[in-house]
């Protein structure tokens, strides 16, 4: 648990790279903030997560100057 107690902020959230780093830092113990533009995506990927750590969702494109 080399993460109980920090938070990891992780932008593409809900696939590939993204996803996957999640997934491991999960397994660590870190609380999430989820990042990604695709909705859809990000529900799917808090259904997985819902069970093994605490994370908050943002819907966001930051590639969007805006």
């Amino acid at each position: 648990m080399r993460f109980k107690n920090k938070v990891a902020v992780i932008t593409g959230a809900a696939s590939g790279i993204g996803y996957a780093t999640a997934k491991r830092l999960a397994s660590e113990g870190a609380t999430l903030a989820l990042i990604d533009w695709n909705a859809e995506a990000l529900e799917r990927t808090t259904a997985t997560f819902a069970k093994e750590t605490e994370f908050v969702t943002y819907l966001v494109d930051v590639g969007d100057e805006a």
